[in-house]
């Protein structure tokens, strides 16, 4: 039996929340429109006061609340804000400044005061907002991707904690692979690597963005 992308979501939601699929109305997401259509360079220029053609790229890593996982808000990411493992801030640094990248941080609100860096760049920053002025999202399990993934532009994924992070909190899908639509990385050396690939090579995922995306 085949059903219709607006037949599914009704069902898919009816089953969620507990209502009938006549109550639910299957309709664009408005901040779908508004992540298409705003001008988020336009908008980090304003918020940061910066000079963005300084940078090659735009990298935004948004890691999700871990409250749950046996830790304190944010004591997860005070000394190792990528939760790699093997972290190394000046390494991070170092190639940062090397290929000209701007890495912002958006934190959780509960966790942004906890942020320690140890060393002063201009290259590595924190903010709240944008998310279509980003060349590149680091994310883990938060759902911020699905929101990103409508651009079609590159995802990497820290996911060190996965096991930890089902246990106690939890995740929706359980495929490691497919809803995953980006390399997964636990290392500082895969994760630049892995950018270096996602930033240079067009069809390098592309193929699992687009197919997570039509879904």
């Amino acid at each position: 039996y085949l059903v219709t992308t607006s037949e599914f979501c009704k069902m898919f939601f009816s089953y969620i929340f507990n209502k009938n699929a006549d109550e639910i109305v299957v309709y664009p997401q408005p901040r779908y429109e508004f992540l298409r259509k705003s001008n988020g360079r336009d908008n980090l220029k304003k918020i940061l006061n910066i000079d963005l053609d300084d940078y090659k790229k735009v990298i935004m890593y948004a890691p999700t609340f871990r409250n749950g996982l046996g830790e304190i808000n944010g004591s997860l990411n005070s000394k190792n804000i990528l939760n790699l493992e093997e972290y190394d801030e000046q390494k991070l640094i170092n190639y940062l400044e090397e290929n000209k990248y701007l890495l912002i941080l958006k934190m959780h609100p509960s966790e942004e005061n906890s942020i320690k860096l140890n060393n002063k760049t201009k290259n590595l920053i924190t903010i709240n907002e944008v998310l279509n002025g980003i060349d590149l999202l680091v994310a883990d399990y938060s759902s911020i991707y699905v929101d990103y993934i409508n651009l079609l532009r590159p995802i990497l994924f820290v996911n060190t904690d996965i096991e930890k992070y089902k246990k106690e909190r939890g995740i929706f899908f359980n495929s490691n692979t497919f809803w995953f639509p980006g390399p997964q990385v636990k290392k500082i050396e895969e994760f630049t690597n892995e950018i270096d690939k996602l930033l240079n090579d067009k069809q390098y995922y592309k193929k699992e963005r687009i197919e997570f995306n039509n879904i």
